[in-house]
């Protein structure tokens, strides 16, 4: 470091700069006070520095690439704003230096900025911060939300005697500084083996969250209960060597893949024995007083509100009833895929719509009106037999004034683990977005001690023993007669019951799904 650069410096001051940059390269030089040759002479060097002013003297302050200038009295926003930057430059520790004519003028505010940084390099955060994972008992620090599967996480969590941190998701917003300080908190405090979410809640859409446990190696667990399609692609930043993800559909495994998700695994649902118990059934007034009941959103408000949303490109909204029934008859994973091989047209228009938004909006929109013609097809094939239809009150416009008898929409928690011992024949058709995976009503029907004729998907064949563990129809014409027969024949009914029962005790419940997420991040981080 040359005089001429650092201008009036003394000589021993400017010496003592260079010796302790070059003594610890792996440092971040902290400046109490700012000079212009300082800012060019790290340009010149290319590496991070920052300058820190309680006030600005000259306004012509220049700031080069990897310069932070800090100009604020506020000490905690100072502190602040230099952890967000030593967090972004993987948490390397401060070098400390003082400008004597900052120091002297400012030396109150510089005493207690000083104090400050010395007793954070003392704490050492980002030390504390990297520890051994999965050395000891289970610890898993649990993103909470209103999710309806995270209370079923914390119940499994209790009976395995697994520790567990509850970090609450403040007001379901992502990435807020709240959130993140009590993230950055847990991890020192609690020293999680992982992170687990439900469907990326928690992960915000530009990647700090992602970027943050890369630096502190994370582990970070997202397990999808919904279609990760419509979830993922909302994100700049989701791919990370520390993201594992779990999705309850088999066939979403080689797609996530190929876009370049490289931990992911196979967890279908489960059912929470505690709560969906045969011996609700002895709390149930009426006991089977249904002869069948179906429970389901009809989708008809959910179809409107996808139609509002894309009201301004009417030229895609033409077709979308034929492209519902070709996606619901069809193999296809997305409806990305679908349009792209049998409405060539309308993919170039929905490939030309301003953003993402829109686009998952639109597929959204078909996976949802598909849907509905399936539910529709299925329950009014039930109608002989007058069943009760609980949902919303979309059902009395697609189903006819007669037939059937309406039930409001149920709580999952307080009303269905009571609601399904009322109904003989508890009826299940499931999502269009669902082509091989199975619902929670094929889990949690039999686990309450209960009867379900459900519709034919490939990966329960892999969780039950077909017609002895499970009813299930392939078509829709089918289902007449399996209802009529099952209606006429109570003790079969009950000894595929019982046998479907024990199938969940034995290997479906929650219990099994956090035990094997746990052994499976154990086994991927210590290989």
């Amino acid at each position: 470091m040359h005089k001429d650069i650092l201008g009036s410096y003394p000589e021993q001051f400017l010496k003592r700069v260079e010796q302790k940059i070059t003594n610890y390269p792996d440092r971040l030089p902290v400046f109490l006070g700012y000079a212009p040759e300082l800012v060019t002479y790290f340009k010149q060097i290319d590496r991070p520095v920052a300058f820190v002013l309680p006030s600005v003297e000259k306004n012509n302050l220049s700031c080069a690439k990897n310069c932070l200038i800090i100009v604020e009295k506020d000490l905690s926003f100072v502190l602040k704003q230099l952890t967000k930057w030593q967090a972004e430059n993987k948490g390397k520790k401060f070098l400390i230096f003082s400008l004597p004519y900052f120091w002297k003028r400012y030396k109150d505010f510089y005493q207690s900025l000083y104090s400050s940084l010395q007793l954070s390099q003392k704490f050492n955060f980002w030390e504390k911060a990297k520890y051994k994972k999965f050395a000891s008992e289970p610890k898993i620090l649990l993103i909470t939300s209103k999710y309806f599967l995270m209370g079923e996480i914390i119940s499994a969590c209790q009976r395995l005697n697994y520790q567990y941190y509850l970090l609450q998701l403040p007001n379901q917003e992502i990435g807020t500084e709240e959130f993140i300080q009590g993230l950055l908190k847990a991890v020192v405090e609690f020293k999680p083996d992982f992170i687990f979410t439900i469907n990326h809640l928690g992960v915000d859409r530009e990647g700090i969250l992602i970027d943050l446990l890369e630096r502190l190696e994370l582990p970070l667990v997202s397990w999808f209960v919904d279609n990760p399609h419509l979830i993922l692609y909302l994100y700049n930043k989701v791919k990370s060597n520390l993201t594992f993800i779990f999705t309850w559909d088999a066939d979403n495994i080689e797609l996530l893949k190929k876009r370049g998700f490289n931990n992911v695994y196979y967890l279908p649902l489960a059912a929470d024995t505690y709560r969906f118990n045969p011996k609700n059934n002895k709390l149930i007034d009426y006991r089977l007083k249904e002869d069948i009941s179906f429970i389901g959103n009809s989708m008809v408000y959910k179809v409107l509100e996808r139609k509002q949303k894309l009201a301004f490109f009417p030229d895609l909204l033409t077709d979308i009833d034929k492209i519902a029934l070709i996606f619901k008859e069809s193999s296809f994973l997305t409806v990305s895929d679908c349009l792209k091989e049998k409405f060539p047209h309308v993919y170039v228009k929905w490939q030309n719509l301003p953003d993402i938004e829109y686009k998952l909006s639109f597929e959204a929109l078909i996976t949802w009106l598909a849907t509905l013609y399936y539910r529709l097809e299925c329950v009014k094939e039930i109608l002989p037999f007058n069943p009760k239809i609980v949902g919303d009150k979309g059902w009395f416009e697609i189903l006819p004034p007669k037939g059937w008898r309406y039930g409001a929409e149920l709580n999952y928690y307080k009303d269905l683990p009571f609601f399904y011992g009322k109904n003989k024949i508890n009826f299940n058709a499931t999502s269009a977005q669902m082509k091989g995976a199975v619902n929670q009503r094929v889990f949690d029907v039999p686990a309450s001690g209960n009867f379900l004729i459900t519709d034919y998907r490939s990966q329960m064949e892999n969780l039950f023993v077909l017609n002895k563990e499970i009813v299930f129809y392939r078509h829709k014409d089918e289902i007449p007669e399996l209802v009529d027969f099952y209606l006429k024949h109570p003790t079969l009914r009950d000894k595929i019951i019982q046998r479907a029962l024990e199938r969940i005790l034995q290997e479906h419940t929650y219990e099994h799904r956090v035990k094997f997420i746990y052994q499976t991040m154990k086994r991927a981080y210590q290989m």
